[in-house]
């Protein structure tokens, strides 16, 4: 099956305090299947590694063992989520209450008819009034 994986799935596999036991069989999955993301996630990614190391969380050497691993899952990059930004990904946001950066993994979901992983509640919450379904229930905020 191909997702949609937003960062708050990636950082989970990635962070070492993060309980990842829930997300390790989506994370085999995506391994073998494939997932999209919207070119925002690498964006993301990188922001919340520095946080991260800001933070003490991490160290400024586990920023590239941490973008090596989810550099070598086999993701496909949807450019064309870029072309509705000003359009149909703002009148998501504005529709559910998501952040624009929130509304465009929704919107590819919803466009490419795939299942969103995420776990920020706000976001999934909204991916299950728009019909988009999940690999699973679980999420946290």
């Amino acid at each position: 099956m191909s997702v949609v994986i937003d960062s708050s799935i990636a950082l989970n596999w990635v962070m070492p305090d993060e309980d990842s036991s829930h997300t390790e069989a989506l994370m085999d999955s995506v391994s073998v299947n494939g997932a999209t993301v919207p070119p925002l996630f690498h964006v993301e990614m990188g922001n919340s590694l520095l946080v991260g190391v800001r933070r003490r969380r991490i160290s400024a050497d586990y920023v590239s063992q941490a973008l090596d691993l989810v550099g070598r899952l086999p993701l496909s990059v949807d450019n064309a989520s870029a072309d509705h930004v000003w359009s149909t990904t703002i009148e998501i946001a504005a529709a559910y209450g998501l952040t624009l950066y929130d509304a465009t993994y929704l919107e590819s979901a919803l466009r490419l008819e795939l299942p969103l992983a995420t776990l920020d509640a706000r976001l999934a919450r909204a991916a299950k009034i728009a019909g988009v379904s999940s690999p699973w229930s679980a999420t946290r905020n």
